[in-house]
């Protein structure tokens, strides 16, 4: 999926968070989107998912075959953030099951198969609640990387992982991101992979 921003601008009250930018992001390619925390980089991140809506310019999205509207835009797109909760009252499997039914996983994984690359096997009948801030990143990012999608957003991918679960972050990434477009946003050099090209938000 190729991403166009024209003069996107958003503005809270009276005070402009960014304004003006212009940004293009090839089909395919992962972009690093940097800046210092106040920037507007999580911001970004929801316009460009179609949550937000700017205040001014406008956010093409087009694909081979041909442009999407912003309102079936969520239907292309995974995302995972620090913001974004999961159902605390439903298990790891429940939550992976009602995830596959609302988006299909790569190459028709088994739930067992899920919980397997992101080590929650032994945490199957466990509520979301019940897990540590470490497994439910894992699972946040399993449920983004491993979905089908063309467009992933990743915001501050790192939270709360470990050095071991870094690792299998990138892994993940290796293994079951191959023709989408990624936006990775981020102050933490580790949470980039492979990014080809970088954009950086000044506050203001």
């Amino acid at each position: 999926m190729k991403i166009i921003l024209q003069q996107i601008g958003k503005q809270y009250d009276y005070q402009w968070i960014f304004k003006n930018l212009d940004l293009e992001i090839s089909s395919g390619q992962q972009l690093a989107l940097e800046g210092r925390n106040g920037a507007g980089k999580s911001t970004l991140l929801k316009i460009i998912s179609g949550y937000l809506t700017p205040s001014k310019g406008e956010v093409q999205y087009l694909t081979t075959e041909g442009p999407i509207h912003r309102d079936d835009v969520y239907k292309k797109i995974s995302m995972a953030a620090p913001y974004i909760e999961l159902f605390e009252d439903l298990s790891v499997k429940e939550i992976i099951q009602m995830q596959a039914k609302l988006r299909p996983f790569q190459n028709e994984m088994r739930a067992e198969d899920i919980m397997d690359w992101c080590y929650l096997e032994n945490a199957s009948g466990k509520l979301i609640r019940q897990l540590s801030s470490g497994m439910k990143q894992r699972l946040k990012l399993t449920l983004a990387i491993l979905s089908t999608h063309d467009l992933l957003l990743l915001d501050e991918p790192g939270t709360n992982l470990d050095a071991q679960g870094l690792e299998w972050y990138h892994r993940s990434l290796d293994t079951f991101v191959k023709s989408s477009t990624v936006i990775i946003a981020s102050n933490v050099a580790s949470d980039f992979h492979k990014t080809e090209a970088r954009f950086r938000l000044e506050a203001g």
